[in-house]
């Protein structure tokens, strides 16, 4: 998974809307098989919503900053649970370990805030 950076939005500098985009972009191909999914039918100021107490990160293409995935969670640590939310690989970046690489970072960050 060598070129993938993940950080999160805010550190990338990614925008919102970018995220937004691309994340409608990848849940369309679930309607092509037949799955509807809530997130599709989302505004913008929807999906601001529903991630605002969520860390959301970004994987992007280490040379070009190309935005390939997202994925947010949200963590009670009080709790102890994490939810994770809205995972989305860009389309033309699927089946290249985008998901996993973000999920093993996101991991790593949990175990090391404790």
């Amino acid at each position: 998974m060598a070129g993938i950076i993940v950080k999160t939005y805010k550190e990338a500098g990614v925008s919102f809307e970018a995220i937004y985009e691309m994340m409608r972009a990848s849940y369309v191909q679930l309607t092509d098989a037949g799955i509807d999914t809530p997130l599709l039918h989302w505004s913008l100021d929807e999906f601001r919503r529903a991630v605002r107490h969520a860390v959301v990160f970004v994987a992007l293409e280490a040379e070009t900053g190309e935005l390939l995935g997202t994925h947010s969670f949200t963590a009670n640590r009080e709790r102890g649970y994490m939810h994770g939310f809205c995972l989305a690989i860009a389309p033309n970046a699927k089946r290249r370990g985008i998901a996993t690489r973000m999920l093993e970072v996101e991991a790593e960050r949990i175990r090391n805030a404790g």
